[in-house]
């Protein structure tokens, strides 16, 4: 089973998961944003130790969402790719052939440099009747938008005063920042101190989705 919590934002019903992703059922489309691929076979090109592994589980929850939601189109909000060309790039080059049915539309990011390669669409900013789609936050349109990029994330403190951080949702009357799809990315905890909106968070563990 896949957590999920339903929202109406902007006059739209989406489905956000503990998968860190969102489902537009209206739109049959999967959002998500900041998969970060080829991020650990650069920071191992550049003699940082890391687990292996990572985009595998990542591209393994990907195809389970599409899996259960069946999307028409994926919109990926910024930060498909990290670096370079790269080994872990080649691994999405073969998995995405599998999904070629679907189409993906990428809201270019600051990472962003190889999706034509694959045939996606690109955009800058995407934007339909009631929503706008950027990977960093568009602070002089009042339009509500959905975006990514601060990888947000929320400290608890847990029984035994041990701090824990995890992956979140961050949702305003009038925009909504997704968590980082990739496991691998730091969590900005003190987006609040830079933010001028209030949020509603909604909390990712590992079993399931909760409302903050």
């Amino acid at each position: 089973m896949i957590s999920e919590i339903s929202i109406n934002f902007a006059g739209e019903q989406l489905t956000l998961n503990q998968y860190r992703s969102i489902f537009w059922d209206k739109e049959k489309s999967l959002i998500l944003s900041d998969l970060h691929l080829g991020k650990t076979a650069h920071f191992r090109k550049n003699g940082i130790a890391l687990p292996n592994g990572v985009i595998e589980k990542d591209l393994e929850n990907l195809q389970k969402l599409i899996e259960h939601y069946e999307p028409e189109k994926i919109i990926i909000v910024g930060d498909l790719f990290h670096a370079e060309l790269n080994s872990e790039i080649e691994i999405f080059r073969k998995w995405f052939e599998n999904f070629n049915t679907i189409r993906w539309l990428l809201v270019k990011g600051n990472h962003d440099r190889f999706s034509k390669k694959f045939g996606m669409e690109e955009t800058d900013i995407y934007e339909n009747e009631n929503l706008i789609f950027s990977h960093e936050s568009l602070d002089s349109i009042q339009k509500p938008q959905i975006g990514g990029h601060i990888h947000p994330g929320v400290s608890l403190m847990a029984q035994n005063r041990q701090k824990l951080k995890f992956p979140c949702f961050l949702v305003s009357e009038n925009q909504i920042i997704l968590p980082a799809f990739s496991q691998f990315t730091g969590l900005d905890t003190n987006f609040e101190k830079k933010q001028s909106s209030t949020f509603k968070k909604y909390i990712i563990t590992a079993e399931k989705l909760i409302e903050w």
